[in-house]
């Protein structure tokens, strides 16, 4: 455990020192698909997958940006009617079905696979520490 823990570190250092500006035109296509701009705050770790075994754990690093932010308080604000801060792990699932979506379709969907591949995911990798296209 310790590994890991030292490993999802480094990951989230890197992300904080190396992820672009989603501003950027390289990323463009990206970032209006998944709603981001504005600052970098933290990068959200969350654990993924219900059947690993007891003793595995897969996370998923997650950069959250000021517009992520903005967009869960708007969703806890809508349901709840309050001026309140809230509203995360609505909006994570609301980016959990929207991947789940383009993966299934984008396997047969010509449309799908063409914006996927506008994101630039191996071009992200190699900025983010030379990652393969095949983790990316």
């Amino acid at each position: 455990m310790a590994t890991a823990l030292a490993h999802a570190t480094q990951c989230i250092g890197v992300i904080r020192a190396k992820l672009p500006n989603p501003r950027g035109k390289a990323w463009q296509a990206l970032a209006m698909y998944t709603g981001t701009s504005g600052r970098y705050l933290k990068t959200l770790i969350l654990k993924v997958s219900a059947d690993e075994k007891e003793d595995v754990y897969k996370v998923h690093l997650v950069p959250y940006f000021m517009s992520h932010l903005k967009a869960t308080n708007k969703l806890f604000q809508a349901t709840h009617g309050k001026d309140t801060a809230g509203g995360l792990l609505h909006w994570i699932g609301q980016r959990e079905v929207l991947v789940d979506y383009d993966m299934q379709d984008g396997r047969r969907n010509e449309l799908v696979k063409r914006r996927i591949s506008s994101f630039d995911l191996p071009g992200l990798a190699s900025v983010l520490g030379g990652a393969s296209s095949s983790t990316a």
